[in-house]
């Protein structure tokens, strides 16, 4: 049994440690961010990100320490430590769910309602995700009686009686994790239905059948009506079942989430197009994936007894202790991430080449500065 239990602590101390790093390197990475490019402050998806790092490193630290026993049997007559611990496994991992729930609101106004301004609403992101996970997971400070329990460590409390008990974990975990949970895909399958409805009417309409005079790309010339005249029947789209007004006004919403601003795409190729908004439905599903893959399995876990259901224990444990590490993933996965790091480095590489280039004649040094791609970062 001692074994069962020694591997068990082990496993989470080792992955828990492993994610505190990879969640304060979703913090540094998106403070260097800020420093490069300063108007990222303003990209839900970046900044965000960095208090969902901020959430995974303080969550497994906690959990950590929870978890090593030495550490919590020199600190296990500290009430006041003991509700600080306690508190915090509620706590984060609720407030990493409503930080992706934001994430997820910004994602519907995109692509799901365009025509509603995301400004007004981008300001109240951080807040309420913040302010209402402290307000439910208040009690996990107040609860009279508390105690932490060896093999495996875990803690023990009490507000009087089980109906108290039960509703504790009820309406301070489990209810909203799991409606966040539920939210986040609701929302990331409507707009993958959309993006896929999007990409087959840009193949029907533009790669299947090429009107005159628009060539292979989407020319601003070429309106909707001229494209709805040539498509076919069943690429026509209809009030109910369109996927937005037209391929640009898609491509836009695809951009604005993807890479943080507007540009335009009207002169891209339908193909590229395509390829772009398969590559933004892949990355959208990342986002409820996380919670789901860590704590589904986790709330069943803490509704049964332990020693009766140890692969399920072991299980929950691995991955609920893997949310910082798939959170870096994801994070990573973003194509902001990539796109200004990459225009950091390369100006940073012409800086290196400048002593070159100056010595170059001046017409010599516009033709050679005019073919490399201008980045505003």
């Amino acid at each position: 049994m001692g074994s069962w239990y020694d591997t068990y602590e082990l496993t989470t101390i080792i992955i828990s440690a492993i994610s505190v790093l990879c969640g304060m390197l979703v913090v540094i990475m998106a403070l260097v961010l800020y420093w490069i490019k300063p108007s990222l402050r303003h990209v839900p998806s970046i900044y965000l990100s960095l208090y969902i790092g901020l959430a995974d490193a303080l969550y497994r630290m906690m959990a950590l320490l929870a978890s090593w026993s030495d550490f919590m049997r020199s600190n296990q007559d500290n009430e006041t430590w003991l509700r600080i611990c306690f508190w915090s496994v509620y706590f984060t991992p609720v407030w990493f769910v409503f930080l992706t729930a934001m994430i997820t609101v910004d994602l519907q106004l995109t692509f799901l309602h365009p025509g509603v301004p995301r400004e007004p609403f981008q300001r109240f992101y951080l807040p309420l995700a913040t302010v209402i996970p402290l307000i439910i997971s208040l009690p996990a400070l107040l609860v009279p009686h508390i105690r932490w329990l060896p093999e495996p460590s875990r803690f023990g409390f009490s507000f009087g009686t089980s109906i108290r008990n039960k509703l504790f974990g009820i309406f301070c975990y489990d209810l909203w994790i799991s409606l966040g949970i539920a939210y986040c895909l609701i929302v990331v399958i409507l707009v993958i239905v959309k993006l896929v409805r999007g990409i087959h009417y840009i193949e029907a309409v533009h790669l299947t059948s090429r009107p005159s005079g628009c060539g292979g790309g989407l020319s601003t010339g070429c309106h909707l009506t001229h494209l709805n005249a040539t498509a076919p029947a069943e690429a026509t789209p209809t009030p109910t079942t369109t996927v937005t007004t037209n391929a640009h006004t898609l491509s836009q919403c695809s951009a604005a989430y993807c890479d943080g601003h507007h540009h335009s795409t009207a002169n891209s190729r339908p193909a590229q197009l395509v390829k772009t908004l398969r590559q933004s439905a892949i990355r959208i599903m990342l986002y409820p994936i996380v919670p789901l893959v860590c704590q589904t399995l986790q709330i069943v876990s803490y509704r049964v007894i332990i020693d009766h259901h140890r692969v399920l224990h072991f299980m929950a444990t691995v991955l609920c202790s893997s949310q910082g590490v798939l959170n870096f993933i994801v994070f990573l996965l973003n194509p902001v991430v990539g796109e200004v790091l990459h225009h950091w480095l390369f100006k940073r590489q012409l800086q290196r080449q400048e002593p070159i280039i100056y010595g170059q004649k001046h017409g010599e040094l516009n033709t050679a500065c005019s073919s490399c791609p201008q980045f505003a970062v």
